[in-house]
Parts: C-alpha cells; sequence; structure tokens
C-alpha cells in the first residue's frame, strides 16, 4: 500500500516537472513582440497531452518567477 502511493507520487512529481519544462519551452520560443497569454500556453501544453488549467498555469508560472505575458511584452 505504501509503495504503491509513493510509486503514485513520484509518478506525479515527474509529470509535473515535465510540464514545468514544457512551459519553459513555449516562453522561451514564443514571439517576444507578442507573448502568450496563460490560456494560450494551456492551450498549447493541452495539445501536447498535458492536461493543465489556466490558473494552474497562472501558478506555475509566478512559482517559477515567469512573467506575465503583458510584462515579457514590455521587456522587449
Amino acid at each position: 500500500q505504501l509503495a504503491k502511493r509513493i510509486r503514485k507520487l513520484m509518478i506525479t512529481t515527474q509529470k509535473l516537472e515535465a510540464t514545468k519544462q514544457e512551459m519553459v519551452k513555449i516562453v522561451n520560443n514564443e514571439d517576444k513582440s507578442n507573448p502568450l497569454s496563460d490560456e494560450k500556453i494551456a492551450v498549447k501544453l493541452n495539445e501536447m497531452g498535458c492536461n493543465i488549467a489556466r490558473r494552474t498555469v497562472t501558478k506555475y508560472r509566478i512559482v517559477m518567477k515567469i512573467p506575465s505575458s503583458k510584462e515579457r511584452k514590455s521587456q522587449t
């Protein structure tokens, strides 16, 4: 029972990290003059098979210290 829980937790953690890495790739490859909103990032991630909501993208973006689309646009 405990081993199953630990295995499930490890898989969940791996999926979380993979999703965060994909988010970083998406932001790094976006058009800097027209950055993607959290909604558009969520759509792209869902197309890649990551089942994620916009609010979760926002939460991860904040945790990873990635600026909002408006802030990224003003940095160019």
